[in-house]
């Protein structure tokens, strides 16, 4: 599967961050957070006393810190 886009990405790797199925607006609340941070190129980053993912499963926030390089240039919808 080649994922071109932000919501493929999301459903793909961040275990299931994005339906499909569901309209934007019924989507959690951390794909709002991702997406968020895409559109206005925020940085993720975490420490030992804060982070800015905190609506993101704790699961999730490496990820995303590990490959927002690729993230980053995502399309979305």
């Amino acid at each position: 599967m080649k994922i071109e886009t932000l919501q493929q990405y999301a459903n793909h790797y961040l275990d299931g961050l994005y339906d499909p199925e569901f309209p934007n607006e019924a989507q959690c609340s951390g794909w709002h957070i991702l997406l968020k941070m895409v559109k206005f190129d925020v940085k993720p980053f975490m420490n030992e006393k804060t982070t800015n993912l905190h609506g993101l499963h704790e699961n999730l926030r490496s990820v995303i810190i590990e490959d927002w390089d690729n993230i980053k240039k995502l399309k979305y919808e």
